[in-house]
């Protein structure tokens, strides 16, 4: 082996070259003097001393450098360099450093067009690892990271990277990386206005990604995180995927967590069986679809508005939710500071709120859904009283038990009577609208008023002394009975079937009769129209039809020509009543 020693003496800089078909090797740089490689020169195994090695197009060199400088301009080949304590190199355009090592203090420096391809990072001393920063226009290829840093400026990239042991890559804005493997102990730091693709996070690793940072492809296995001011999905053992700060139509799967911080927001996200969608302070979720199973975890701070509830679904709310739909089977809990704003409730769906939970905007209550208010203690005397707002489309319960009392807000339209009390688990108060089945038989009684919705099953219904009822779009076959004195409006109800006999008729008030609606006088057979006195102002008429032997009159509220009106036998021995608008 032929070794070079390049000294400077007396203040003078020494200059060595070596030239085309030259091979030197193991050359000792000292400081102030300097090693040229020019094209087709090679030097081999040169230690850095202090000194400067200089690789210039078409040359080749290798060399240790713990207190030197390694310059490789255009066209030139570093391989297999080791940098240490305050070794540095620098690639420029176009040139190729391969297999670097660098650790306890050493640094890299690629700049636009240059490429590092193998570096290892690491190695050396914690307290001053090695350092590769790749700049505009470079490149970092295949770098192992342990123990060390890879700092990407605005307009670099690095494809292949793996983090491990402590190690972390920072990406400025305007970086890209590709292919990146964050291990156990690895940390990569991905700034707003950087990109990352085709990531692993393996057990241990972390990726940080705040809001305006972009991750794709990104695999998540047990033990790993991504910690950031956006979504990330960690789903254990089988990976899943990251999105950006806004994900938009995730399906979160069975053992998956979708996690949102403070700026990110989940769009259109289904959460199926055994997933869970959390909400940290700052998260919001966006018309999220909880199936069966699935959990939506809203913690103080969060916020979650629309989104649809399915059986078997759960909410639990200590944050915020505004216009969440509970689905049949579906449940919704309020816990201490928490709030539930305009929440609609369908059959079977519960709305429970603990003490210090908030319940606003109102409660849409369909038939056989329920609330749950587990902080207010029921009991057998417990009293309950629906105060209608003016516009009977809303209202507010009252809830009396002793000493205590609380409120809840109702949009639609109820009957005091027919909404049921019941102890919950707890001890707590569980209000509930029965729902209307078939053969079930509800009651309106004296001065009440009921909103029959949509229902496909045939109900029955009475209507008592001073009752008053409205049945509104519903595609239910409805048989209404009614006692004396007694109001139905028919609203476009359809398939209504009014049934009382001729002296109970009588006093009772039908309004809106027609369509597919009749009235059925069931002791009255074979009964003809015979005539029709309106009053003054046609807004109500008194209809009587009869037999050969007896007769019966019907009130009916609104407009009505005697043309408009038909009879037939309604099979059982009485007589139906239509009316069809001329």
């Amino acid at each position: 082996m032929s070794v070079t020693q390049v000294r400077s003496g007396g203040g003078v800089t020494a200059t060595t070259t070596v030239s085309s078909g030259q091979i030197v090797s193991g050359s000792i740089i000292s400081s102030g003097s300097t090693q040229e490689v020019l094209s087709g020169g090679t030097a081999v195994s040169s230690v850095l001393s202090g000194g400067s090695l200089e690789v210039f197009g078409g040359g080749v060199a290798s060399a240790a450098a713990d207190a030197g400088l390694l310059y490789v301009y255009s066209a030139g080949r570093a391989v297999g360099t080791v940098l240490s304590a305050g070794g540095e190199a620098i690639i420029e355009s176009h040139a190729t450093a391969t297999g670097t090592t660098i650790s306890a203090g050493g640094i890299g420096f690629v700049y636009a067009g240059g490429v590092a391809s193998g570096t290892v990072l690491g190695g050396g001393a914690a307290a001053a690892p090695g350092t590769l920063v790749v700049q505009f226009g470079g490149k970092a290829v295949g770098t192992m990271v342990s123990d060390g840093a890879l700092l990407l400026r605005a307009g670099g990239t690095a494809s292949g990277t793996i983090i491990s042991m402590g190690a972390m890559v920072t990406l400025s804005s305007g970086t890209t990386a590709v292919g990146t493997t964050i291990a156990s102990g690895g940390t990569a730091l991905v700034f707003s206005g950087a990109s990352v693709s085709g990531v692993t996070i393996q057990s241990g690793g972390a990726l940080i990604a705040p809001t305006g940072a972009a991750a794709s492809a990104v695999t998540v296995a047990a033990g790993g995180h991504r910690i950031s001011t956006g979504v990330v999905l960690l789903q254990p053992g089988a990976g899943a995927t990251i999105l950006a700060a806004t994900a938009r139509g995730t399906a979160v799967t069975s053992g998956t967590a979708e996690v949102v911080m403070a700026g990110g927001a989940a769009v259109g996200t289904t959460v199926l069986a055994s997933g869970t969608l959390d909400l940290y302070t700052g998260g919001r979720a966006v018309s999220a679809i909880v199936s069966a199973a699935g959990l939506l975890s809203v913690l103080s701070g969060g916020f979650a508005s629309g989104g649809i509830v399915s059986s078997g679904g759960v909410i639990l709310d200590q944050g915020t939710t505004s216009g969440v739909t509970l689905e049949c089977g579906a449940t919704e809990t309020v816990s201490s500071g928490g709030t539930a704003i305009a929440t609609a409730v369908n059959s079977g769906g519960v709305l429970s709120a603990v003490s210090g939970a908030v319940i606003s905007g109102g409660v849409t209550l369909a038939g056989g859904a329920s609330i749950d208010l587990g902080a207010f203690a029921y009991s057998v005397s417990e009293t309950r009283t629906f105060t209608e707002a003016a516009t009977k489309t809303s209202g507010i319960l009252t809830l009396t038990n002793g000493g205590q009392t609380t409120s809840v807000s109702l949009l639609g339209v109820y009957v005091t009577r027919n909404l049921s009390l019941s102890a919950d688990s707890a001890g707590g108060t569980v209000i509930t609208d029965p729902a209307v089945s078939a053969g079930v038989k509800v009651t309106v009684a004296q001065a009440g008023q009921l909103v029959q919705g949509t229902t496909a099953s045939p109900v029955t219904m009475e209507i008592t002394t001073g009752g008053t009822a409205t049945l509104d779009s519903s595609d239910a076959h409805v048989t209404v009975t009614l006692d004396a004195a007694t109001n139905l409006s028919l609203g476009s109800a359809r398939f209504i079937t009014v049934a009382g006999t001729a002296a109970g008729l009588a006093g009772d008030v039908v309004t809106k009769l027609g369509g597919t609606a009749s009235i059925d006088i069931v002791d009255l057979a074979n009964a003809t129209v015979q005539k029709l006195v309106t009053t003054a102002f046609d807004t109500s008429a008194t209809l009587t039809v009869a037999n050969a032997t007896d007769s019966a009159t019907v009130t009916l509220g609104g407009s009505y020509v005697l043309n408009g009106f038909a009879t037939a036998s309604d099979g059982h021995g009485g007589t139906l009543i239509s009316y069809t608008s001329a």
